[in-house]
């Protein structure tokens, strides 16, 4: 039998107050999120008269409310002690009677035999808890019931608390601001539709809306969003949700349990977190990773007065706020910030634009990564004439110097003509050489420009920061252009066509060059609104080698695209308006997408990082360390538009895909080095065997973080019974070399991970007794790139008078 994985997602986010406000004075805007792939949803929105932001200055702690922006600015003067204080959201405990506890940033759950209990935060002041109890009361499959054991206890395992009922292991992945519920199902009596019938007990009234299940009361109301069924190829499909009376019933259809594939969840984190929520306005958030670590910076704007905008910004590691840096509080007007990253001068540079409309400059200032320490404000632009604003800025991910910052801008030369200029920036912070003209002509309305958050990673000769903005081909059409700078300020490309259709295309973003695997030059992509909807577009160069269109549907707008690479995919953050009076919503998304030869294809779309019902959220921007310190997790800077405590800063945390960094390679089907008998397999597999003429093939699944794993490697395909050594390599063979009857694939510095016997041509690494994966093949905690090949007996007379044969090789990235 096949196994496969049923996949819920519970998450807490924001408690929505009861109508009066002015009794239940509850803190500020709690971070939320919200996924509408997988959904089961507790939300949380607090509003209050009277907003609290906990601060503490030095000494000076307990302050009133009125005090935290000024103890806020004398925290950034006198750079002591940190700006806020969170608990170490989750904390777990048992009880005397061996309950299971957990408390998160906005809820508690607890497990015991008589199931899971989630009870979400509503409020300082409710007047009781309002628990969900859920318990599994049965499980059918093709009609026929399933048996468990419905008295198991709950076993914690770090984050993971799991019930083992035999048949099907329940386990909730605990998380600081919800819990993902799965049942996986190691073997199955039938093929034909599950059933899994949950008991619930709750005081909260039930029903069903277009996002799934909802608990309420006057209070608030518990959200059990849509779940999805996945199988080890990422295949997916809706789950419906059945309210019965007294519980829920989950159904996965017949006809998917009937392909469903061994095991791959794709399981995504998205968290959020607050970075300003206080009574004044902030704004225009930016964000941005020193390459290869988890150090990142946030920047955003802060409203003194009308006329004077000051800049902010605030290091976090791994969502841990570090300390604060005030970038700019003088009486100029500093606004629309923008920040990037240089890793061989360990420095953020932020950029933005300052003064008057009609007299505004290009500004900049270093900030040095964990010291914060702050260099001296220079100007970026040269004399040129007209106004310059809407700066943009890419780093440099690169370690051999000399490495730069690029900063691209508008100049508005007149009414009817407007520029795009760029100028390099030392990793020191200082300019070097002359003002760059991407785009100087006359006549033409050239406008906000973007640029790639770094050059990629090297090799240098395939470094390119790709920049794109919009322009105006007529008054009733606009189109986007683009342009390439190489690391060193030369023009890879001049202006060329990025969107140049009758319809309107804008808002324009440029991802970093993918990492390089094969030849040059190195992928990137483009995305643009295309009226309602998203277009993508991958290059190599200035060729488009795909696009894919992201449709927004009914009554919705997708707009203000950005995006980022993690050096494999790519990773998007963009908003969805949902237009129905008298309730319109905006809300932050994200997506990862993958290139695979010509074809563009989503890994994953639409997860929400923030979906409140409440605020509007508002212009994502989207930054990833591009190394191998975090490779999956983004943040997504967004602000929100809350009407007690005006606008203010969050930011969101994607993880994209568990195996976003691996892929399949070095084929027997003679697109790479022959087979030594002209024995090609197929375009998945290694060379043909004596039993199976499309050959071998090993395939990986499972969480590959060195902190969380739960790879396995699994060959089919070989001979019943034959035995499969698997090895793990530093170094790949991309075309392979020949070696018995098939290609070797994995190089360098190799470890023999175990040695399986196959069932019916199949086997698995780890089994039972084994170490895991990242264990036996010494993978540093930093994690990084491993490569993997399954050696497996053939004795039989087929080939070369050698008795054994390979399968296909596999590359992982492991995260930390």
């Amino acid at each position: 039998m096949h196994p496969f994985q049923i996949q819920n997602l519970i998450l807490l986010g924001a408690l929505v107050t009861s109508a009066t406000a002015q009794e239940i004075k509850i803190p500020a805007t709690l971070p939320h999120m919200e996924d509408v792939k997988t959904a089961p949803f507790i939300y949380a929105k607090e509003t209050s008269t009277t907003p609290v932001r906990s601060v503490t200055v030095g000494a000076e702690t307990g302050a009133s409310d009125a005090d935290a922006g000024s103890l806020r600015r004398a925290r950034v003067n006198a750079a002591a002690g940190p700006v806020r204080h969170e608990l170490p959201y989750p904390m777990y405990d048992v009880d005397a009677s061996g309950t299971q506890w957990v408390r998160g940033a906005t809820y508690k759950a607890s497990f015991d035999a008589s199931g899971a209990t989630y009870i979400p935060f509503l409020g300082s002041r409710a007047p009781r808890n309002y628990p969900v109890t859920m318990r599994v009361q049965s499980i059918t499959t093709g009609g026929q019931p399933i048996e468990f054991d419905a008295s198991a206890s709950a076993v914690r395992d770090g984050a993971t608390v799991a019930f083992d009922r035999g048949s099907v292991v329940e386990q909730y992945l605990i998380q600081r601001d919800g819990m993902e519920q799965q049942f996986v199902f190691d073997a199955l009596p039938a093929r034909g539709e599950i059933v899994v019938t949950l008991g619930v007990q709750t005081d909260l009234q039930s029903r069903k809306d277009g996002e799934g299940l909802r608990f309420e009361n006057a209070l608030g109301h518990m959200r059990y969003g849509r779940a999805v069924a996945i199988d080890a190829a990422g295949h997916s499909i809706g789950v419906e949700e059945r309210l019965t009376e007294g519980g829920i019933e989950l159904v996965v259809p017949a006809a998917f349990v009937a392909v469903a594939e061994l095991p791959l969840v794709i399981d995504p984190l998205h968290a959020t977190f607050v970075v300003d929520q206080d009574t004044n306005d902030d704004s225009n958030a930016d964000v941005a990773f020193i390459a290869n670590t988890s150090a990142a910076l946030v920047v955003y704007e802060y409203a003194f007065s009308a006329l004077d905008h000051d800049i902010y910004s605030e290091e976090y590691i791994n969502q841990v706020f570090q300390g604060a840096a005030q970038i700019d509080f003088s009486i100029d007007d500093w606004r629309n910030p923008r920040v990037a990253a240089n890793r061989l001068g360990n420095k953020f540079l932020c950029v933005a634009q300052v003064g008057s409309t009609g007299n505004r400059d290009i500004k900049a200032r270093t900030i040095i990564a964990n010291s914060l320490a702050l260099g001296t404000v220079f100007t970026v632009n040269g004399s040129e004439t007209g106004d310059k604003h809407d700066p943009d800025v890419g780093g440099d991910p690169y370690t051999t110097g000399p490495t730069y910052f690029c900063v691209v801008w508008q100049r508005d030369y007149s009414s009817t003509d407007t520029d795009v200029h760029a100028r390099l920036i030392t990793s020191s912070g200082s300019n070097s050489g002359s003002v760059i003209f991407l785009e100087n002509s006359g006549g033409t309305l050239d406008t906000r420009p973007s640029i790639s958050k770094t050059d990629g990673n090297g090799p240098a000769v395939g470094q390119n920061w790709n920049v794109v903005w919009g322009h105006e081909a007529s008054p009733t059409d606009d189109d986007v252009q683009g342009a390439q700078v190489h690391w060193d300020g030369t023009i890879t490309s001049p202006t060329f066509t990025v969107a140049g259709t009758a319809a309107n295309e804008r808002f324009p973003t440029a991802s970093e060059p993918i990492d390089a695997i094969g030849a040059q030059p190195r992928r990137w992509m483009s995305v643009y609104t295309l009226d309602s909807d998203l277009r993508f577009r991958v290059w190599d160069a200035t060729s488009v080698v795909d696009t894919l269109d992201l449709a927004a549907g009914s009554f919705t707008t997708l707009s203000a695209p950005d995006i980022t690479t993690d050096g494999s995919l790519w990773l998007v953050a963009y908003t969805t308006r949902f237009n129905v009076f008298p309730n319109p919503d905006t809300d932050v998304r994200a997506a990862s997408l993958n290139a695979v030869g010509g074809n563009l294809s989503f890994s994953e779309n639409s997860i929400a990082i923030a979906a409140s019902s409440v605020d509007d959220e508002l212009r994502p921007r989207i930054s990833s360390p591009l190394g191998t310190a975090s490779p999956y997790r983004s943040y997504i800077a967004y602000d929100t538009n809350p009407a007690a405590t005006g606008l203010d800063v969050k930011v969101g945390v994607y993880d994209s895909p568990i195996n976003a960094g691996g892929y399949t390679y070095c084929f027997g089907d003679g697109s790479g080095t022959g087979c030594p008998c002209f024995n090609n397999g197929s375009p998945t597999a290694g060379c043909a065997n004596s039993v199976n003429s499309n050959g071998a093939t090993l395939s990986p699944s499972g969480h590959w973080f060195v902190s969380n794993d739960s790879a396995v490697l699994t060959a089919f395909g070989m001979p019943a019974s034959a035995a499969a050594l698997y090895f793990q390599g530093t170094s790949q063979s991309l075309n392979g070399s020949i070696f018995g009857d098939g290609l070797r694939c994995v190089t360098g510095s190799t470890v023999r991970l175990g040695t399986k016997t196959s069932v019916s041509g199949m086997s698995s690494y780890p089994g039972t007794l084994n170490l895991p994966i990242h264990q036996k093949g010494g993978v540093p905690a930093a994690g990084g790139w491993r490569y993997y090949q399954a050696w497996y007996r053939n004795s039989a007379a087929f080939c070369t008078a050698s008795t054994f044969n390979l399968t296909n090789g596999v590359a992982l990235l492991w995260a930390p």
